[in-house]
């Protein structure tokens, strides 16, 4: 009965497919893929607190290169008889 059905439309649905014993996925394929889906979870928390962290330390080294510039600009300008060094 089920294969004289026509189907109407442009496409046929598979709503009225009975279900085979093979259908669906199997428990390791379940496995292998949240495995796969884990390392790379991992991975990309590894590289975002990678880039966390080098974010933080450019930030500390730009202000210390900031407070730095600004103590030698103060030295400089408090003694008028200072000279830079030049190597």
């Amino acid at each position: 009965m089920y294969a004289l059905q026509k189907c109407q439309g442009l496409s046929c649905s598979g709503a009225n497919k009975p279900r085979s014993a093979d259908s669906g996925f199997s428990l390791i394929e379940v496995l292998v893929a949240s495995t796969v889906f884990s390392l790379g979870l991992a991975g990309f928390t590894a590289l975002l607190l990678s880039s966390i962290i080098g974010s933080a330390e450019a930030r500390r080294e730009a202000a210390a290169k900031r407070e730095a510039a600004a103590n030698d600009r103060a030295a400089q300008s408090t003694d008028p008889q200072a000279r830079p060094c030049r190597p």
